[in-house]
């Protein structure tokens, strides 16, 4: 139905295993099923700071992954809009700091801070 479809997705883990437990329909391996629809370059993924190595790997070859804050967001959005494409924006609480949202159920140390997602550069 999107043939063009990009997806934005804000997380503190890439959720690009391809399988979790033996499961490949799992909360670890969304995004990497994502992939396998989409095709290399239209997964744009911000404030990563958590998987495994053969996650990164596949991130390093396949998407476009942006560790820890929101650079390259700017530059992103206007590409976007400009190429007039469907996004799919998705949005994990836990990439956030855990100072700022500590109810996650999975939280990893060194996410953005909550003010600085109203920073004129954040989205």
């Amino acid at each position: 139905k999107y043939p063009d479809l990009h997806i934005v997705h804000f997380d503190a883990h890439a959720d690009l295993r391809d399988d979790y437990l033996g499961a490949q329909l799992s909360h670890a391996c969304v995004l990497r099923r994502c992939h396998d629809l989409l095709g290399d370059g239209r997964i744009h993924q911000f404030c990563i700071r958590s998987g495994d190595r053969e996650e990164f790997q596949f991130a390093a070859r396949h998407t476009d992954i942006h560790k820890f804050d929101f650079t390259g967001l700017q530059e992103l959005t206007d590409w976007l809009c400009q190429a007039n494409v469907p996004v799919y924006l998705t949005i994990d609480l836990d990439c956030l700091d855990p100072s700022a949202f500590p109810g996650t159920g999975t939280p990893e140390a060194g996410g953005v801070s909550f003010c600085s997602c109203w920073e004129p550069s954040a989205p």
